[in-house]
């Protein structure tokens, strides 16, 4: 019972770990793409 308990906690934390990343990720992404959108208006401003 007690090693289910400790898998349980390693499993758990792995995934915040993941989770986190994934957002980080995902907050990237999205300035990068936002950054794109805005060098291509600068683009099509005379």
């Amino acid at each position: 019972m007690k090693k289910f308990r400790f898998l349980f906690y390693i499993f758990s934390l792995i995934g915040v770990i993941i989770f986190i990343v994934a957002l980080f990720f995902i907050k990237s992404e999205l300035s990068f793409v936002r950054n794109g959108v805005d060098k291509k208006n600068e683009n099509l401003l005379p």
